[in-house]
């Protein structure tokens, strides 16, 4: 074991660390996955050794036969739906079935009637039905009102038409489309008599259930590798479909519905076709801050163990320092580690709340929708964006074996970066949460009205702020005072409030705005800096509430906060974000004291996030901190290029080009 991990392990108790793992963790989850891990080191086809140096059909060659493996398992263990997911991603996240599991059985069970789960589940829960979500298209994803495919209703036949009606209406890049489903759940505008009622669900069959072959009028394929070898266990697929004839019990009629003569029968709220994306972006927010956690966890070890130059005290006894002391790493490092605490408290919360709005939908209640589809909004927006950027910082602190494979950071990265796309482009959906924090800041900008602001909402109780508020005054007492949470939450809140306003300032003065409605996209940068300054006060609140009762999170809270405002700091400092010149200085001296009494807890911090060496499948992430050793020994012995001869090419080139010296 590296003496310096043992050291800095040494500075969380058991209790501690128990603690903050109940942050991360629902209770009996991380126990469970460290017994699933156990079984699939034992087991052959989840050799993570398997995916390494292979070609992208190789590699869904060696996902179907995992998935295949891991489906025995859930039988002989008798795993539920997510216990299998659980246990399957512990191999790779996404895999032969995982859409299957992620997005089309969730949204029939959730848009579905009862009779028609009654009908399919027999079918879905064991895969003889595999099914996949289309709804981006080529020319169109986040706009879903204007996707272009279409269910066309007759009456005679009773079935609806479905139909692709250009090319760029085909169904692109949809998860397990290309080679494995034989289902696909397609999100097609509805018509009926020639009239258009918007988009709906259609189970539509596109290869045979018993020969897997491409049924008549269905155009299928997959779409090809991805940039940074992302997502190659997945086949993305594009469909088309051409006068393919479906049922009409085939549209999910759980909310709206199409009587056997043609009448529309609409649901009780008209966003309830959003179900669908909510669920899908409840996985990303719950999910992406463990992507983060383990980025900084093996960040976090490889800079403790890697030392580099000696300090200027240490000049004569030669000793080099950890990577981890130097602040221009630290103050990388220790905020992804806390933002990872922040996400992961958040993203269980999330998914806590999309729990009992998935089970009051199923009673058509829908009272909780729109605030979710905000939520689900602008929480997508801030996880994916800083995710994204702190797992690359991650990367980065590796120094040259950051571009190595075997580090682990890569894979994390690969599969983080799309996400910033994919279930709505991140700067189109921030626009769904400023135009709602705009229509309540429009009734505190012009008329005061406090009093109907909800606490989503509560910075606009607060007065509105027409100079600077924090930072004068004896610079001890301001220190002292800014290091209070609660101050720093209020700056936080002066931040959306003042960028709210301007906002609003102007919209008021362009003369291309005038209208009930402005069009915000004119205004898109604007929009996505308020989104995530809404985001990230919402955030910091949450884990303020949370670190009342888990004591443990106080230090990484206050390494959040500070970091957020330091990276903030323009924005606080204009007239009326909330800020003082002299406190900009004080939030600086703030942050970097914050993480330098942070940084020497890194290792314990993140242990307590429990992963084990084959879920972090990294060289320089080993809990042993051995990362030297392992490093050349995959280098050396599991390599496939190691493996073969190259003599005759090389020879071969020197002998061609032997008699033709220039000099």
């Amino acid at each position: 074991m590296n003496a310096d991990f043992v050291a800095a392990r040494k500075l969380l108790s058991v209790k501690e660390t128990n603690a903050l793992k109940q942050c991360i963790w629902k209770p009996g989850e991380r126990e469970r996955l460290d017994s699933f891990v156990q079984i699939l080191k034992s087991k052959p086809a989840f050799d993570k050794r398997n995916l390494v140096d292979i070609s992208r059909p190789e590699t869904l060659h060696v996902t179907f036969n995992a998935t295949y493996e891991a489906l025995k398992l859930r039988d002989e263990l008798s795993l539920s739906p997510t216990e299998f997911m659980e246990l399957m991603s512990l191999f790779v996240n996404d895999f032969s079935v995982a859409l299957h599991e992620k997005a089309f059985v969730p949204v029939i069970e959730s848009q579905g009637s009862d009779e028609q789960i009654a009908k399919w589940k027999p079918l879905y829960s064991t895969y003889q039905m595999i099914g996949c979500y289309g709804q981006t298209e080529i020319a169109h994803g986040s706009n879903v009102q204007r996707l272009e495919a279409t269910a066309t209703y007759d009456k005679k036949t009773q079935e609806f038409i479905m139909n692709s009606p250009r090319e760029e209406s085909y169904k692109f890049w949809i998860g397990n489309l290309g080679v494995t489903a034989n289902t696909c759940l397609i999100q097609a505008q509805l018509y009926i008599d020639g009239k258009n009622y918007g988009p709906h669900l259609f189970v539509t069959p596109i290869r045979d259930m018993k020969t897997h072959n491409v049924l008549p009028g269905v155009i299928v394929g997959d779409i090809g590798a991805k940039v940074l070898g992302a997502y190659s266990t997945v086949d993305n697929g594009f469909l088309g479909v051409k006068n393919v004839r479906i049922p009409r019990e085939n549209m999910l009629n759980r909310f709206s519905n199409v009587t056997p003569d043609g009448n529309y029968v609409p649901p009780v709220h008209p966003k309830l076709s959003y179900g669908s994306m909510l669920t899908l972006r409840a996985n990303i927010v719950a999910g992406f801050g463990k992507s983060l956690a383990k980025a900084a966890t093996i960040a976090s070890r490889y800079t403790t163990v890697r030392r580099q130059f000696a300090a200027p005290t240490d000049r004569l006894t030669g000793v080099e320092r950890q990577v981890i002391t130097y602040p221009g790493v630290a103050e990388r490092i220790a905020p992804a580690v806390a933002t990872a605490y922040a996400f992961c408290v958040i993203g269980n919360q999330m998914a806590d709340e999309f729990r009992i709005f998935s089970d009051e939908l199923l009673q058509k209640n829908t009272k909780r929708l729109p605030d979710l589809h905000i939520k689900s909004s602008f929480l997508k927006v801030l996880t994916t964006t800083e995710c994204a950027m702190m797992v690359e910082d991650c990367r980065k602190a590796l120094g040259g074996h950051g571009m190595l494979q075997q580090n682990g950071v890569g894979t994390i990265l690969g599969s983080i970066i799309p996400s910033q796309t994919y279930e709505g482009e991140n700067y189109v959906i921030a626009q769904q949460t400023a135009r709602d924090i705009l229509r309540y800041a429009r009734r505190v900008y012009n008329d005061g009205g406090l009093l109907n602001v909800p606490d989503k909402y509560g910075y606009f109780r607060s007065a509105r702020k027409t100079s600077n508020e924090y930072g004068t005054g004896d610079p001890a007492e301001v220190k002292e005072y800014l290091s209070n949470p609660r101050i720093l939450i209020r700056l936080l809140e002066s931040r959306v409030r003042n960028n709210a306003f301007k906002l609003l300032d102007k919209i008021k003065h362009d003369p291309a705005a005038q209208g009930a409605e402005p069009d915000l996209a004119r205004y898109s940068m604007d929009t996505m800096i308020l989104t995530r300054a809404h985001a990230e006060w919402h955030v910091g609140r949450e884990m303020f509430r949370k670190a009342q009762t888990v004591l443990e999170l106080n230090l990484p809270l206050q390494v959040y906060l500070l970091f957020v405002l330091n990276r903030s700091l323009a924005e606080l400092l204009e007239q009326g974000g909330g800020l003082a010149p002299a406190g900009a200085s004080i939030i600086r001296e703030l942050f970097s004291e914050a993480v330098a009494r942070f940084s020497p807890k890194l290792i314990a911090y993140t242990d307590a996030f429990g992963f084990t060496d084959y879920e972090l499948n990294s060289s320089l992430g080993r809990y042993d901190g051995n990362v030297y050793a392992n490093l050349l020994d995959t280098a050396k012995n599991h390599n496939a290029v190691n493996k073969e001869d190259y003599k005759k090419d090389v020879l071969r080139l020197r002998a061609a080009f032997a008699s033709k010296s220039r000099l």
